[in-house]
């Protein structure tokens, strides 16, 4: 096991974001221990507990020396001791390269402490790149690319990716070698803290990124699943969907229906009373039905499932519902359902497609700033198009303002 060492430094004002940060980095061990990596946090709070009441600042600076990466997180001031840190960081790079040093600024409105603008002419003068964060998901999604950077370099004096795979960076379907070109948003969290406690019914126009949501959480935390994939289905009534459910089941568990049982929904709440695995999740996916009164039959009889199955059993099965519609438009009985589900919604996108442009460009090692406005503008708050149109200026070649508004122009005509 390959095993990577990171120390953060940051005054206590940010404990919270070290704590999601942990949290993040538990989670990243879960994809990355299956290839041999392990990423071993070091800060404050854990190595305060583990050395003795004698401990000294020095032994803090042994833990620096000895990690492959440093990163400090900064806000409204920069103390003696996180300095300090970062000066044996910096030390022990110009002597042995290591470890990789990686500063952030949280973004603050107030006036800061004198402290922070003489830290950052310090840096300036180190001629040391630092990097703005406005919030956990900001911060993560920067680090996360560079430690990824740092495993691809493992065993190579290479520091950059010399081959990229541009279908990876792209990718329409999640999968957990693409987790380093995901961009993990608040909603990633509350779809998986709304999971742990009841159902949830995810929404958002085409192109919002639902189906990779769930996909990506439900595959990260291991959770086991059975996909009930409605896009190849020819829905004229309710009974194509709970038939087409009904069929998944039977297949994903080899548990046959009752022959002697009409009640398609009673069908499947008997077939899923038997399936050994109580923690599994239903996913309902692709309901991308136009007609209103027929979606809103449909949503009715997955309600009444959901209802049905509730009261029938009380253990940690849990159902996912996909749809473009908003549930409020096409539930009849919306505070009936909103005691079954956790209601999600997809389309907030502006702010991080930002980021998600600079994963992507940082991937690709394409420089759009002079265009990353007219794009996001023109992504219309879709990863989906926001990456149809990267594609096509990596086809295209040409990176000039005037080239990248031709093609932006083209694929909206294409696609939109």
């Amino acid at each position: 096991m390959n095993k990577i060492k990171i120390f953060l430094a940051s005054s206590n004002e940010l404990l919270e974001d070290r704590k999601e940060f942990e949290i993040r980095i538990n989670r990243k061990n879960k994809i990355i221990s299956d290839s041999g990596y392990f990423i071993h946090l070091e800060n404050w709070e854990d190595l305060s507990t583990k050395m003795s009441k004698t401990r000294s600042q020095d032994e803090y600076n042994e833990k620096i020396r000895s990690c492959n990466i440093f990163v400090l997180l900064g806000y409204s001031k920069i103390g003696m001791y996180t300095e300090e840190e970062f000066d044996v960081a910096l030390e022990s790079f110009k002597n042995i390269s290591s470890p990789q040093i990686h500063t952030y600024f949280k973004e603050i409105k107030t006036k800061v402490d004198p402290t922070i603008n003489k830290f950052k002419n310090k840096l300036n003068d180190l001629k040391h790149f630092y990097a703005p964060y406005t919030n956990i998901e900001s911060l993560w999604n920067q680090l996360n690319f560079e430690i990824d950077l740092y495993i691809s370099n493992i065993g190579s004096a290479e520091t950059s990716i010399t081959e990229v795979d541009y279908n990876k960076v792209l990718f329409n379907n999640y999968s957990k070698d693409v987790e380093p070109y995901y961009f993990e948003r608040s909603i990633d969290l509350t779809f998986n803290d709304s999971l742990n406690i009841e159902n949830v019914w995810v929404f958002g126009k085409s192109g919002s990124g639902k189906t990779t949501l769930v996909n990506r959480n439900l595959r990260i935390n291991e959770v086991e699943y059975c996909y009930c994939d409605l896009s190849p289905t020819k829905i004229n009534s309710p009974e194509d969907v709970l038939n087409d459910i009904l069929c998944t089941i039977e297949d994903k568990f080899n548990i046959d229906r009752q022959a002697n049982e009409n009640n398609i929904i009673k069908n499947i709440a008997n077939i899923l009373c038997k399936v050994p695995s109580k923690s599994i999740v239903i996913v309902i996916d692709e309901l991308a039905i136009e007609e209103n009164k027929l979606l809103q039959d449909i949503s009715e009889s997955l309600i009444n499932l959901v209802v049905f199955y509730s009261n029938k059993n009380n253990n940690e099965l849990k159902f996912v519902v996909s749809t473009i519609s908003n549930p409020k438009t096409i539930i009849k009985n919306i505070s009936k359902a909103g005691n079954y589900f956790q209601f999600i919604c997809c389309d907030e996108w502006k702010e991080d497609n930002v980021l998600l442009l600079e994963i992507i460009s940082n991937a690709l090692k394409i420089n759009l700033d002079s265009s990353k406005d007219y794009i996001i503008s023109k992504s219309k708050n879709s990863p989906r198009l926001l990456k149809a149109i990267i594609k096509k200026i990596i086809i295209g070649k040409k990176l000039d303002s005037s080239s990248i508004k031709k093609v932006v122009e083209k694929v909206i005509s294409e696609i939109v």
